[in-house]
């Protein structure tokens, strides 16, 4: 509808109900009411237009008072010209489902006390629209009387004392390492209801609900169970953590990055596969093939040595598992020059092993006087005793490998996707290529350790030390080898 210039300059108030009588009848025939059924509604329409012009004439817009709206006693009054720019209350509201249903709207859930006292002040000095405009989560009258009876009625304000209460509660719970179910809160809700002398408190489905919405609670799948006696024993892991940190910073902030390694033992299976896949919705039963199922849950171990400046030390140690190592072993695996490969009869490390790598792959790279940081694994004190002249190891606390260690933090979640997205893509253009086979498994690893060795995921590296927390500066931003190799780019 184009703007009429006269509509502002009406003679008679008789022109101005007219006007706004037309105004609203269009308005209501268009959005509220079915065409049959306006004339019902006339009286409502005449009392309301009656109401805007009373208010129209009574107003008087100054700009002394900086945008504030101004009547004709010269008192500012409390409703004020809303910028829709500004980040207040009165923003656009869109009400949810739950809301513009028939079920009970609760103010509280919109409104603190202090502001249902100022809406009802302001409802008994001011016409509606203006509270209306100012707080535009006011639906109607009714909103207004219901922030009445929720100041003057008793029980309200234990209400929400209740609600308080039921949430300090739950977060106890969820602190101590319960399990909570809805049924807990109920009951908790009730005993809590009934301290505060809430007779007709009535803990339902909804009022549930509502509650978990409101604190963001869900309820989830449970992941781990943990042991009292470890809860009792955080405390005690933080301090040597924190003990173990402030050790690694002093000797970093002392030597050569270059100087200063970690290294870590880490499984992968013989046919490394992922554990989703993409199929039609509906399918129950999602079976995909695989090439050996033995190979499935047996699996290969290696140990790489990251340093603190972010390089990844060649070769890494792999260790294969043989019960009878055939006579070929060493000469099948040595063109493979990224790794040192052993075997042992279960596939994992043994201090005899670790040992040999110490003297034959790890002192030849790092020298003499250099930091190896390694985990409590008792198979690593051999080695300690016998290089302790020509090694400085600091060794990571008990339980705490998961706080601090750099190839736990950021690299063998990463080495071990690479190594999956090429065995899956190696299945899918070669069948034929057995993936568990001793040769196949040190081909992908070799060319898996050849992309993590490049200096562009030297940052990456340096990132694992960050995160553990020994490093002060965090390293620029990169690429993960995974994403930088397999994914498109347009």
């Amino acid at each position: 509808m184009s703007f009429d210039p006269s509509f502002m300059n009406p003679n008679t108030d008789e022109q101005d109900i007219d006007r706004v009588f037309y105004l609203l009848h269009r308005y209501y025939e268009k959005n509220c009411r079915a065409v049959n059924e306006t004339e019902t509604f006339r009286s409502n329409e005449i009392d309301l237009a009656h109401l805007v012009v009373d208010f129209i004439n009574k107003a008087c817009f100054e700009r002394d008072n900086a945008g504030d709206l101004t009547f004709g006693d010269d008192s500012p009054a409390d409703v004020t010209v809303i910028d829709e720019s500004s980040d207040t209350d009165a923003d656009d509201y869109i009400p949810s489902q739950g809301e513009t249903s028939n079920k009970k709207r609760m103010m509280e859930d919109f409104y603190n006390v202090e502001t249902m006292h100022k809406i009802v002040e302001m409802a008994e000095n001011h016409p509606f629209s203006a509270v209306q405009h100012r707080y535009r989560k006011i639906r109607d009258r009714s909103d207004i009387h219901r922030c009445k009876k929720y100041i003057e009625h008793p029980t309200s304000l234990l209400r929400k004392q209740l609600k308080v209460e039921l949430y300090t509660k739950f977060c106890e719970w969820n602190g101590e390492g319960h399990v909570i179910q809805d049924r807990d809160l109920r009951y908790e809700a009730y005993q809590i209801a009934a301290a505060l002398g809430l007779t007709n408190f009535k803990a339902s489905d909804s009022y549930i609900k509502r509650f978990e919405k409101h604190h963001r609670i869900v309820s989830r799948k449970i992941t781990r169970m943990v042991a009292i006696k470890a809860v009792d024993r955080l405390h005690l892991i933080t301090d040597n953590v924190e003990r173990f940190r402030t050790d690694a910073r002093s000797i970093l902030s002392n030597m050569d990055h270059d100087k200063v390694y970690n290294t870590d033992q880490s499984g992968i299976q013989m046919e490394l596969r992922s554990g989703r896949t993409l199929t039609f919705m509906g399918v129950k039963q999602v079976e995909v093939t695989c090439q050996r199922e033995n190979a499935l849950t047996h699996s290969v171990t290696i140990q790489p040595a990251i340093s603190a400046s972010g390089t990844l030390q060649l070769p890494m140690l792999v260790c294969f598992g043989e019960r009878n190592p055939p006579q070929c072993f060493d000469a099948q695996l040595q063109p493979y020059q990224n790794l040192k490969c052993c075997h042992s009869t279960s596939g994992n490390m043994s201090s005899i092993l670790f040992e040999e790598w110490v003297r034959n792959v790890y002192l030849p790279a790092a020298g003499e006087g250099s930091v190896l940081i390694i985990d409590s694994w008792s198979g690593y004190a051999k080695a300690k005793e016998t290089f302790e002249r020509e090694i400085e190891f600091s060794t990571i606390p008990a339980k705490a490998t998961s706080l601090v260690q750099p190839l736990d933090l950021f690299f063998n979640r990463q080495f071990k996707s690479f190594y999956r997205r090429l065995t899956e893509l190696m299945l899918r253009q070669n069948p034929n290529f057995i993936v568990s086979q001793r040769e196949h498994i040190a081909k992908l690893l070799n060319v898996t350790v050849s992309q993590f060795s490049a200096e562009r995921f030297r940052p990456m590296l340096r990132f694992a030390w960050f995160s553990a927390g020994l490093l002060p500066n965090k390293p620029p931003r990169f690429e993960v080898p995974e994403k930088f190799c397999f994914e498109f780019r347009g």
